[in-house]
């Protein structure tokens, strides 16, 4: 039965489990500061005042996050890693692989498929990401497929509506996926893939629910340079301003090639353990706090 006793007690054991795998294979954990006088100019990091997300079934505004990096290693290392991670905590924690989530059987067993994004675009709404990178056309598939279009939305606000309206929604469910090979266009921190209009990208879903992200780090200083001006005037619009780190561009001068994953813990969690909701699986969530 999972009373919340049980949950923060297998909470506990979680951490656990991941600490003893990474440290069987040698990895280093440290921990960064929660006060920083900067942040990295992702236009999707906002600095508030008083204002405060609100929470949903899979999101609260505070959450846990396990992060970790691989030199000499890229996203496809990053699959293979992640799959062992699992494997190694349904072990460790005796979680039975095959669970139900909103009524799907889902089954965490390794290894997870592996689909591009051209190809879920073509298999959901038989569209290729070579037509939608013509703005026209990618405003035409969003109005056929009953999205509202505003005169201003870029390429990319148009790009996510249709993603996360008719693409995530529809994901297969029967296993873990990794979606792979994201547009170049997003803007991110991915190393391009070589030859393509692609970044070296993946995010794992389960469930539907995305549980992790993961770049192929971009190293090169010149790109790095570029991402951090188009993001700065996209950060205009912020609430709140703040500093740059423009040291990062040094720091990436003498970095090896690197992969790096983002795992929501919570969600995690969640889906081990058939919880509905992401307030199930968090000690103190949002509406415990603000009454």
């Amino acid at each position: 039965m999972n009373t919340a006793a049980h949950l923060f007690n297998e909470r506990s054991r979680l951490y656990q489990a991941v600490r003893n795998f990474f440290y069987s294979k040698d990895y280093l954990e440290v921990d960064t500061p929660l006060l920083s006088p900067f942040l990295i100019p992702e236009a999707a990091i906002e600095v508030f005042k008083t204002d405060l997300i609100q929470s949903s079934r899979i999101h609260n505004p505070e959450f846990s996050m396990l992060e970790w990096y691989t030199v000499h290693a890229d996203y496809q290392d990053s699959m293979e890693l992640t799959e062992e991670l699992f494997s190694f905590i349904c072990d460790y924690m005796k979680i039975n692989t095959l669970i139900s989530i909103g009524g799907e059987r889902i089954n965490l067993k390794t290894p997870f498929p592996r689909i591009s994004m051209n190809k879920i675009f073509n298999n959901i709404l038989g569209i290729t990401l070579g037509e939608l990178d013509d703005y026209n056309h990618l405003k035409q598939s969003c109005l056929k497929h009953d999205i509202k279009v505003s005169s201003d939305d870029s390429w990319e606000q148009l790009f996510h509506k249709l993603f996360l309206s008719h693409i995530e929604p529809n994901l297969p469910k029967s296993k873990p996926l990794f979606l792979y090979d994201y547009p170049r266009r997003i803007p991110t921190l991915a190393k391009q893939k070589p030859g393509t209009a692609y970044a070296e990208r993946w995010e794992l879903y389960i469930a539907g629910i995305e549980i992790a992200n993961c770049f192929t780090e971009e190293t090169d200083p010149e790109n790095i340079l570029e991402f951090y001006k188009g993001e700065i005037q996209r950060k205009k619009q912020s609430i709140v301003n703040h500093d740059i780190d423009w040291g990062l561009l040094d720091f990436f001068s003498h970095f090896p090639p690197c992969s790096g994953v983002a795992l929501g813990m919570d969600r995690l969690l969640m889906i081990l353990y058939e919880i509905t909701h992401i307030e199930g699986v968090i000690f103190s969530p949002l509406h415990d706090i603000v009454r």
